[in-house]
């Protein structure tokens, strides 16, 4: 649970940054400034590089947690899995017999 949210989250930083870096070269070529463009390319390869190590701390803060109290993180990944499956199995409502009528399982 947690690497998909650190996964999640690392990805959305991603795609702003490319965002970010994409704008900024349509802007440089336009203008043709390839001063301007080698700057671009130099701050993005800083963030990327900021980020990259932003992610591998949160990566390594999780797993002294969970080395640190394997307990609760048992727990929380249990009661996270529990609630995900009861939202989605009241998302996809009751299963539709053939003939159109609800139907339980084992029915």
């Amino acid at each position: 649970m947690a690497a998909t949210v650190l996964g999640d989250q690392i990805e959305a930083r991603v795609e702003a940054i490319r965002d970010k870096v994409v704008e900024a070269v349509r802007e440089a070529i336009l203008q043709n400034e390839p001063e301007r463009l080698a700057d671009v390319a130099a701050r993005a390869a800083r963030r990327v590089r900021h980020r990259l190590a932003d992610a591998a701390d949160l990566r390594d803060e999780a797993i002294y947690r969970i080395k640190r109290q394997p307990v609760r993180a048992i727990a929380l990944a249990f009661g996270a899995g529990t609630v995900l499956g009861v939202l989605l199995g009241r998302l996809a409502g009751p299963c539709q017999a053939p003939g159109g009528e609800a139907k339980l399982p084992g029915d």
